[in-house]
């Protein structure tokens, strides 16, 4: 039996070098979405806002979560995120006239301006400083189709809250798309 059980072994070995060697793991292993490059706007913040109080620290949390989820998309989900400078550079200049997420369009020319294929529009509507909810939209830059709007509501302004809920929509993402 032993001698039975080697002898699969040594086949099973040949046979793996042989696979490895054509490249045919290589390509079995590869993440087809690695491919599709894809912009992340930074988050906007909509509803209460008015605070002066939470001003500073919304500007801090926004930026930091803007990052954390260019990074998870780019890591953990295998899409190639355009966060250079020249990118960044593109996106903040939209930004300063409007709301990106209701451009009517603009965030599809932004990407396309870019090279990306797909563009992550987040933001939060702020009810109060305790209730909150973040959206996320993926949209098809040459089509303009939505292929995912999720909302998921939080609580409290904290950072601990704003991961819980990029963690969350990210996954949905990864899920979805």
């Amino acid at each position: 039996m032993s001698y039975k059980v080697d002898w699969i072994k040594f086949i099973f070995s040949i046979l793996m070098v042989v696979y490895v060697s054509t490249g045919a793991a290589v390509e079995l292993t590869q993440n087809p979405r690695t491919a599709i490059p894809i912009i992340v706007l930074d988050i906007e913040l909509l509803g209460d806002t008015s605070v002066e109080s939470m001003q500073q620290g919304d500007s801090e949390l926004m930026a930091k979560f803007s990052k954390s989820l260019r990074q998870q998309l780019n890591q953990q989900h295998g899409f190639t995120v355009l966060d250079d400078p020249h990118s960044l550079a593109v996106i903040n200049k939209q930004s300063e006239h409007h709301y990106l997420h209701r451009c009517n369009g603009c965030e599809l020319n932004i990407a396309k301006k870019l090279g990306a294929k797909h563009v992550v529009v987040p933001w939060i509507f702020r009810m109060s400083k305790l209730i909150q909810t973040m959206y996320i939209e993926v949209r098809d830059v040459e089509t303009g189709k939505v292929l995912v709007h999720e909302g998921r509501n939080f609580r409290g302004n904290t950072e601990d809250g704003w991961q819980h809920v990029i963690d969350q929509l990210v996954e949905s993402i990864n899920q979805n798309t």
